[in-house]
């Protein structure tokens, strides 16, 4: 019986999936299973998965056909066999004290989940290699651990994302992520986090979040970006009808910005493809104006879409004019406001 799961979805990364694996293997913490789950990967993933498990006797892999990042995790909790879960992407790495450091964490102060600060790492900057056991370059670790109401720290920090977090693995009983879809930890994080009313944080940066060029996090705009203003939606829905208030806000100022950066996206592509899906963006904003009065920014946005509405029909210096003069407006509103 393993104590810990960590789950690593695998998909066209044949150039970092070394870097992960090794990273999880290089940890003090030893009592643990790696699951490479291959999503279909048509590189050589495959492979490299194979013979990682031939490496190390921890390590499974499962092959399946491509569904996605959340079927690929969902394949990995229903495989797993430890008492604990943690979500590795495969383009990132952690700290060689990752492991055990959360698990302590976990431990000592009773919560459910536990998470750490990451650092983000930029494709091309020199973090890109890891320290190695012969050279370690990491910061010194603090020892002391924070237990925060839940929708306290949800809404200083919002920590959605799924990994840089140790759960206790019953609490995905019920819970799965949902397939077919991007932004899936916006869906799934809040409903697996506030239920447990608080939530144990390690101020310490042991995991590497990867930012590389060509994941979808950077790739050019297409309908199914609409999912995050569908994750922020039913966000709000659920912090609404769970009297979660300072959460409910801060969905609203999410599901706001995420509607009106999805809305400017639309009204600025050249291919003007997608013009068909302002309007309902546009009135959906709106409903929340009228809803949530005195929080600003749907009062901002909204400004901001009309003028984007107009901005394929004017002249950019003073399409630029308008936008500024909106701000300016709603600042000096939000000033007047009580």
């Amino acid at each position: 019986h393993m104590n810990l799961s960590i789950i690593i979805p695998v998909y066209r990364v044949e150039a970092t999936l070394d870097r992960c694996v090794e990273s999880v293997l290089r940890q003090d913490f030893t009592d643990f299973e790696v699951i490479l789950v291959d999503d279909g990967s048509p590189d050589h993933c495959p492979a490299i998965c194979d013979e990682w498990v031939t490496r190390d006797q921890r390590i499974h892999v499962i092959h399946q056909a491509n569904g996605g990042l959340s079927d690929a995790r969902n394949t990995g909790i229903a495989a797993a066999q430890g008492d604990y879960l943690t979500f590795i992407d495969s383009d990132d790495w952690i700290h060689a004290k990752y492991l055990q450091k959360l698990l302590e964490t976990i431990q000592t102060t009773g919560a459910s989940v536990v998470f750490c600060h990451c650092a983000l790492v930029h494709e091309g900057s020199a973090e890109m290699i890891p320290p190695t056991p012969e050279t370690p370059v990491d910061e010194p670790l603090t020892t002391d651990a924070i237990v925060y109401d839940i929708e306290d720290i949800w809404c200083i920090m919002h920590p959605a994302i799924a990994c840089a977090k140790l759960y206790v693995k019953e609490l995905f009983r019920s819970v799965r992520f949902p397939e077919g879809r991007i932004h899936e930890d916006e869906f799934t994080t809040y409903k697996i986090l506030f239920p447990q009313k608080h939530l144990a944080f390690t101020n310490n940066a042991l995991y590497r979040y990867y930012q590389r060029r060509g994941s979808i996090m950077h790739e050019a705009w297409s309908p199914r970006k609409l999912d995050q203003v569908a994750a922020y939606r039913e966000q709000l829905a659920f912090f609404s009808s769970h009297a979660f208030h300072a959460a409910e806000k801060s969905a609203v100022r999410g599901l706001s910005t995420m509607i009106a950066i999805n809305h400017n996206s639309i009204m600025t592509d050249p291919s003007r493809k997608h013009l068909a899906l302002a309007p309902a963006l546009r009135k959906e904003l709106a409903a929340l104006k009228k809803s949530y009065p005195s929080i600003i920014y749907p009062r901002v946005f909204t400004n901001w879409c009309i003028f984007n509405t107009l901005h394929p029909r004017l002249p950019w210096a003073l399409w630029g004019c308008l936008r500024v003069c909106a701000i300016i407006y709603c600042k000096l509103r939000r000033k007047a406001l009580p």
